[in-house]
């Protein structure tokens, strides 16, 4: 490739200066890519006033910022649709890039030797079934298709991990669900990836250069329910007797 192709990068944040800065900047100081060939793009969903006040001091080429929280289904869309690049990297606020800087130009150069694959992510996931493995240039592309779990969702297609796609991703599966909970849309769109047979999801062989500093300030809704039933469960005599009423009421709801 004699000029790189134009990769947008969105950077997806709500209310989390502090990771988010950490995301940007190990970004922008690691990552082997001309900046000239990035679109760096915040999609803030309406941050309050503290947490706008860090954000702003950061350089992005565009700001997508609704005066109102609309949830994350809706900020990804209007990321994705104000990218302009040939690529969309898409960055949740607590990805700090911390391994190869060159993980970008290495994804790229795949996917243009691989016309077929839509998506690459990062992850390994060993619990996944492999389709095949193809070799580039570039690296080893581990391809997991439309590869299903149980729920007969596409388990690799997820958008809280970071992920490149072409700007047409959406254009066979839809859009991100809006105005649901975070779990509902992730569930909703990983269906719809599993729908459609012909969409290739892969991860770049090696290790993730990424590295998930979020956790303790999560907003992920089915995290805080699950924060919140361990400490349930840690209650002495009342913590036990919850478990078991849990899993006598999930029993009945399974058999029906």
């Amino acid at each position: 490739m004699t000029e790189l192709p134009l990769v947008s990068v969105l950077f997806i944040t709500y209310n989390r200066a502090h990771t988010l800065v950490a995301t940007y900047e190990s970004f922008v100081r690691r990552v082997d890519y001309p900046r000239e060939r990035l679109e760096l793009i915040l999609c803030d969903d309406a941050s309050d006033d503290w947490h706008r006040s860090i954000i702003d001091q950061l350089a992005f080429d565009k700001v997508i910022r609704p005066t109102v929280n609309s949830g994350l289904g809706a900020n990804q869309n209007a990321g994705i649709r104000a990218a302009g690049g040939d690529y969309i990297l898409t960055l949740q606020d607590d990805c700090m890039l911390a391994g190869d800087g060159e993980f970008l130009r290495n994804t790229v150069a795949a996917m243009e030797a691989e016309p077929s694959i839509s998506m690459v992510g990062f992850r390994a996931r060993p619990e996944l079934p492999v389709l095949e493995s193809r070799a580039t240039p570039a690296g080893s592309l581990v391809v997991y298709g439309s590869a299903r779990n149980a729920k007969g969702c596409g388990d690799y297609a997820y958008s809280d991990q970071p992920n490149v796609k072409r700007p047409n991703f959406h254009d066979s599966v839809g859009w991100f669900r809006e105005q649901v909970p975070m779990t509902v849309m992730e569930l909703d769109f990983q269906r719809r990836v599993a729908a459609v047979p012909t969409l290739l999801v892969a991860a770049l062989a090696g290790p993730d250069p990424f590295s998930h500093i979020g956790t303790p300030f999560t907003l992920n809704d089915a995290q805080l329910r699950a924060k919140r039933l361990e400490r349930a469960y840690a209650i002495p005599v009342i913590g036990p007797a919850y478990r078991r009423l849990r899993a006598t009421a999930n029993a009945i709801i399974n058999r029906h």
